[in-house]
């Protein structure tokens, strides 16, 4: 394994002769930058040759804060009308999404920069004001694109029993949040064990499913997980956490960086001196 820092040092000492001065030094800050710019750039180049069959380009999140899905005001019927769900009936309003912001990722071909997505759901007893003891075994969940999910909604037959994702930029997150980024969306999920049909009775929905999502994933930046509530265990270290990529590609992405990086700004700062 080789950390960020590793690296990091190792173009530090490539980069500096004796004969600079402290002051003309690049920070580690840029240095870091250029790392993560051309890993990215590494992988997407190297996508036909297997590059992607590598386990240690991917780095598992797990998020730790339970959510329940929301529902929509109104659906659309086979006919693409809108109609309003307090005339309707049936098990589907028991069906709801949670939209999560996610980190940025690299952009490779069919969103392939996010698999094995999945999610593991609780029971939370609202009368009691409590979550259950053992956290379900893991859903996992496939993907669909935007126009799968739209004609999936609309078509009486194709099966929507099952959740699964969708990836995409939005501003419309649940939580209010706003980064501008992708976000992964889960549709699908159940809100409640004890749903009847919009019936009335006296334990309604007193039960509700929370659900924690993981998944697997290339991003732009690994270690951008400040922002996300995920397992401890799980926050890049600098100076620790194994940096995502080939031990065999190091050599490559040094190379990458010195000759489109390095050179340029070794020559402009002989230039200013």
């Amino acid at each position: 394994m080789i950390t960020l820092n590793e690296i990091a040092y190792n173009i530090q000492n490539i980069m500096y002769p004796n004969t600079l001065t402290i002051e003309g030094e690049i920070p580690l800050r840029q240095i870091k930058h250029w790392i993560h710019y051309h890993r990215a750039k590494l992988i997407q180049d190297n996508i036909s040759k297997g590059i992607l069959n590598f386990g240690s380009i991917y780095q598992r999140i797990n998020h730790t804060i339970p959510r329940l899905p929301s529902t929509d005001n109104f659906y659309r019927d086979l006919y693409g009308r809108e109609t309003s769900r307090m005339k309707n009936r049936g098990d589907w309003r028991n069906l709801g999404k949670i939209f999560y912001n996610i980190p940025e990722i690299i952009m490779l071909p069919n969103n392939s920069a996010i698999k094995e997505v999945s999610v593991s759901r609780i029971i939370y007893d609202q009368n009691n004001v409590e979550f259950a003891d053992e956290m379900s075994s893991r859903i996992h969940l496939s993907q669909r694109s935007k126009t799968e999910k739209e004609f999936s909604s609309f078509n009486k037959f194709t099966n929507n029993n099952k959740p699964f994702y969708t990836i995409d930029r939005e501003a419309d997150l649940d939580d209010g949040e706003d980064n501008g980024g992708p976000q992964l969306q889960v549709w699908g999920l159940k809100r409640s064990p004890n749903y009847f049909g919009d019936l009335q009775t006296s334990v309604a929905e007193n039960l509700q499913f929370r659900y924690l999502l993981g998944y697997t994933s290339i991003l732009q930046d690994p270690t951008n997980l400040n922002e996300i509530h995920i397992d401890e265990d799980q926050i890049f270290d600098e100076d620790k956490t194994p940096y995502p990529i080939p031990l065999q590609y190091i050599p490559d992405l040094i190379q990458r960086i010195v000759q489109s990086e390095i050179a340029t700004s070794l020559k402009i700062m002989e230039n200013e001196s």
